[in-house]
């Protein structure tokens, strides 16, 4: 049987449904409207790539995209399928802990990275609980101490994790064991 999503609330902002056929559309959405701005041969994600991932030494990041059948570079699926190693996913973790900003020179936009790091007074989308989402970041609230703190987290299937604690380290977690718990890891860190 096929479980189909419900449809959306009337408005923006209403509710928060995470789906990662949500992040696709958005990927689409996005080639496109680079496309329309720099080219028909232009690709947001070879933009990234040139613009961020490289100056960043990050050179090679396997991502998954889709299979067009006139042989033309398909569209980042950008839900799933990205593949980092341990050191791409550290500096990539990097990058966001110090908002963008790679050696003095702003690669992102350092305010969409403060609102992801829940740094602003936007709080993106409740998302269960004390949980937050926005911009593909996870805010987990975790009690460690006597304090709750919110780490934001970048999560992949199976239990893969960059998390990136508030002290300004980042921690990474790659597993295939379907966990997705993370406070014995903040608490072993902070």
């Amino acid at each position: 049987m096929i479980e189909m999503l419900p449809d959306a609330p009337p408005a923006p902002g209403e509710s928060f449904k995470y789906a990662s056929t949500h992040t696709f559309v958005l990927s689409y959405a996005l080639n496109q409207y680079v496309k329309a701005r720099e080219g028909p041969d232009a690709d947001y994600w070879l933009m990234l790539k040139e613009d961020v991932l490289d100056p960043l030494h990050v050179g090679h990041l396997p991502l998954t995209r889709t299979r067009e059948v006139n042989g033309e570079l398909g569209i980042p699926i950008m839900g799933w399928g990205s593949y980092p190693n341990v050191h791409e996913a550290v500096k990539i973790g990097k990058l966001l802990q110090d908002e963008g900003n790679l050696q003095g020179r702003q690669v992102l936009s350092r305010a969409k990275v403060r609102d992801a790091h829940f740094r602003t007074t936007y709080r993106g989308y409740e998302a269960g609980g004390t949980d937050r989402y926005l911009h593909s970041v996870w805010l987990v609230s975790i009690l460690a101490g006597p304090c709750t703190i919110g780490v934001p987290v970048m999560s992949g299937h199976g239990g893969n994790y960059v998390l990136m604690i508030p002290s300004g380290l980042t921690a990474i977690r790659f597993s295939d064991s379907n966990s997705y718990v993370v406070a014995p890891m903040v608490r072993a860190v902070v």
